[in-house]
């Protein structure tokens, strides 16, 4: 499993919505969490299962960009958001589903802040690719 090869605390599937009224960015809403002994669920805090998509994330996200980083790397209101459920550091690859943007596979560090090796970077990217496979598989089969 992802989280247990990098050794993370939390690894989250949150599926992107956009605004048809134009008056947010979309949100994006938590699909599945895996969370180990170490960690506070993030599905238990109601405005962290679904959210507004940030910005800065969203256009990279959309861009095929992998982003995050240490708490204290992070702008506001993300910062705070985090912390409330004791993220050191977070990291999100995009998901693309048949070329179309579709998502995030995210991890969390929350027993201590840590940076990912380019190695790990890249597994990351091929997990957050295998979802995508996936999800575009069931929905052909559907």
């Amino acid at each position: 499993m992802l989280g247990e090869s990098l050794d993370c605390d939390r690894v989250v599937v949150m599926q992107y919505f956009e605004d048809d009224t134009g008056k947010t960015l979309g949100l994006v809403r938590l699909l599945y969490e895996w969370n180990s002994t170490y960690t506070t669920p993030q599905i238990l805090h109601p405005h962290l299962y679904q959210a507004t998509w940030h910005e800065e994330w969203l256009i990279s996200a959309k861009a095929g960009e992998f982003t995050g980083g240490t708490i204290d790397e992070l702008d506001e209101p993300c910062r705070s958001e985090q912390l409330e459920i004791e993220v050191q550091s977070t990291y999100n690859a995009p998901i693309f589903v048949n070329e179309q943007f579709w998502g995030i596979l995210g991890i969390d560090f929350c027993r201590k802040a840590r940076r990912l090796t380019l190695p790990e970077i890249a597994v990351f990217k091929t997990a957050a690719s295998c979802v995508g496979s996936a999800i575009y598989r069931q929905q052909i089969q559907q």
